[in-house]
């Protein structure tokens, strides 16, 4: 796929995740990546091999199940949350996805046994850093779509690696940070994000065909974290799981994120990195 069709559908698909509690319309879409309605359908399709209205679903529907399952939030809340104006509607179309209703779901289904087990996170180092306003920062970065595949991970850091050689940008002004929006848990693995990110600390450089955003993090729990690339997904459960235990604060709307830190000896699969998970206030 040609990166300048990549990069105005991106821009379109980080608009839908920015505006998930509201109905977000096919012309909108077509507005902020600069085609014409009648081909936008078509070029959006082509990238992410589903409709507008597919992909929107499928993404509310997986960010409403985790909801559902690890938190206490009324499901007329959730629903809102989602854009949707009526608990009705949201049981319906949710019904529809996972052929149950949200309460049965939420009933069933044994998360918070499963993520409150502390034998878990045996073997996993994982430091509270505590509490920390983050300041918004600007990324350049390279989305798959082909789920959490390290192979194609891999090859998009090493994309922006060929950027920062072309342009002369010493390693020691670079961070690099990874966005997974989805949970395998809820979503298909073919169909989970992931947005592989380089900071540049005060440069300006030509990015070429590379897509720019501004991450806006605000007050995050930050967790050092240690360990294999597997033991990601185990950390975050059991952070987001903590989080949605405590009654002060509860995980934001904002994506959590991953902030890899250099290492003076580098292990096959082995990974030293800062958690960051968005919170806000009750």
């Amino acid at each position: 796929m040609n990166n300048y069709y990549l990069i105005r559908i991106n821009k379109a698909i980080d608009y839908i995740e920015e505006n998930l509690d509201k109905k977000i319309t096919t012309k909108e879409l077509a507005q902020v990546s600069a085609f014409s309605e009648f081909h936008f359908h078509r070029i959006f399709k082509a990238v992410t091999n589903e409709t507008v209205n597919q992909y929107i679903k499928r993404v509310k529907m997986g960010k409403s199940h985790r909801k559902i399952v690890t938190s206490r939030s009324p499901i007329t809340t959730i629903a809102f949350d989602y854009g949707y104006n009526s608990s009705a509607n949201f049981t319906r179309d949710f019904r529809e996805y996972f052929k149950d209703s949200p309460l049965a779901v939420r009933k069933s289904y044994k998360y918070f046994d499963k993520y409150l087990n502390n034998t878990l996170i045996n073997g996993l180092k994982l430091k509270y850093e505590g509490l920390k306003e983050v300041p918004s920062f600007e990324v350049i970065y390279i989305r798959v779509h082909t789920g959490y595949n390290p192979v194609e991970i891999q090859r998009a850091f090493g994309e922006l690696l060929n950027l920062l050689k072309v342009n002369k940008i010493k390693f020691s002004n670079v961070t690099s940070y990874g966005i997974g929006y989805d949970d395998p848990d809820f979503t298909p693995q073919d169909k989970c994000r992931y947005d592989a990110c380089i900071s540049i600390k005060n440069q300006k450089i030509d990015t070429g065909n590379l897509n720019i955003k501004k991450i806006e993090p605000g007050l995050c729990s930050v967790y050092l974290f240690e360990g294999r690339s597997a033991d990601f997904a185990i950390a975050w459960d059991f952070i987001i799981n903590t989080w949605m235990n405590s009654n002060i604060y509860k995980p934001g709307g904002s994506p959590h994120f991953e902030e890899y830190l250099p290492q003076l000896h580098i292990k096959k699969d082995f990974f030293k990195a800062r958690l960051y998970l968005p919170i806000v206030k009750f």
